[in-house]
């Protein structure tokens, strides 16, 4: 794998994060899968399983072979969300105080490197 098509690699595992979590990611999907909830779990499924489309997407562009890592983003994906919204709301906090926004940093950069962990794997299934 050369250099410029790691990062273009890369450059479309970070577009896939921006995209699921944040165009894709409705009201709904936003506001219920944070919720301790039937309809909470459903929603966070969802949303988990958007990612893994992306992910599914990515494959099919670069290793057909590794459609399985969309799966294993599934239940990463929905881990970490899960985590971080069990954590959020154990400690109450809100929008409007700094811990809030260093869980959802770390939530983001959690899911960064589960990505650069799935780029290993393209590369070394490359090669």
């Amino acid at each position: 794998m050369t250099l410029t098509s790691l990062l273009i690699l890369y450059s479309c595992f970070r577009a896939k994060q921006f995209v699921c979590d944040f165009a894709l990611q409705s009201k709904w999907i936003a506001t219920t899968k944070e919720q301790n909830s039937k309809d909470g779990y459903y929603a966070l499924f969802v949303h988990s399983l958007i990612h893994a489309a992306g992910i599914l997407a990515i494959a099919v562009l670069f290793n057909q072979n590794l459609w399985w890592l969309a799966g294993v983003d599934l239940i990463v994906h929905g881990f970490v969300d899960l985590t971080k919204s069990r954590i959020v709301k154990h400690y109450g906090w809100t929008s409007s105080q700094t811990a809030f926004w260093w869980a959802i940093g770390l939530d983001q950069e959690l899911h960064n490197f589960t990505h650069i962990f799935y780029i290993m794997i393209f590369v070394l299934a490359s090669g």
